[in-house]
């Protein structure tokens, strides 16, 4: 695969669900065995079984928990990192497009 995104979307192809795509493309950088990755993604299928936050976007956020999450409950300094509120310049190129409901119409 040329790039991680080749790599989500081959995986998606396959039968993955969203989350599952994201988070097997970038798990093995973290050690993460592609088994685990495939399990952790699992239950967020079709926005959370309810067609809300698409899965892409909660593997995204399981990814930046395993690069800069806490390592410890006492890692405050790793706390914060990790719960930093995105920038607000960001927004979805279209309104609405953080949910699979948006995306499948």
């Amino acid at each position: 695969m040329s790039t991680h995104s080749d790599h989500s979307v081959k995986l998606f192809n396959e039968g993955c669900n969203c989350c599952q795509a994201v988070v097997a493309a970038r798990a093995g950088e973290f050690g993460v065995p592609d088994e685990t990755a495939l399990a952790m993604g699992a239950a967020f299928g079709g926005g959370m079984r309810r067609g809300e936050v698409c899965g892409a976007v909660v593997g995204g956020l399981m990814l930046l928990g395993l690069k800069y999450g806490a390592r410890s409950p006492a890692d405050q300094e790793q706390k914060a990192v990790a719960n930093a509120k995105p920038s607000s310049s960001w927004t979805p190129s279209r309104p609405g497009t953080d949910r699979t409901s948006a995306a499948n119409s």
